[in-house]
Parts: structure tokens; sequence; C-alpha cells
């Protein structure tokens, strides 16, 4: 559930299914992308950037970087 909740964008959900699963880092990232995109919004580019970064996909985010 908490990988669909991100594949649509849906970070507060994941972030809580993180935290139910036990898996702290991951909620807790989660937490700091969802602060981000409180003060930014989804489309800002360091909110993808990190989102790729969840989602291990590094050539992407280092894309979005650049």
């Amino acid at each position: 559930m908490a990988k669909m909740a991100i594949e649509q964008q849906n970070l507060i959900v994941a972030e809580r299914c993180y935290a139910a699963l036990g898996n702290i880092a991951k909620a807790d990232y989660l937490r700091k992308i969802n602060k981000l995109v409180a003060q930014e919004g989804i489309g800002n580019f360091r909110v993808q950037a990190k989102l790729a970064v969840l989602e291990k996909q590094f050539h992407k985010a280092e894309a979005i970087l650049i």
C-alpha cells in the first residue's frame, strides 16, 4: 500500500504506512518531504529529486538536480 501511495504521490498516506510497518527511516524521510511539499509544492525540483532517491532512481534524481 505504501508503494502505491508513493506512485500516486499521496505522500502523507505513504508516511503513515511506513510508520505502521516500523520502517522509521522511510517514514522520517517522507515526513521531511511532506514538509517541503507544504512549502514548495509537489512539482518542486527538490521534491521530485527526493522522491526519485526514495524510489532508488538515482540517475533520474541526478538529472533533475542538474
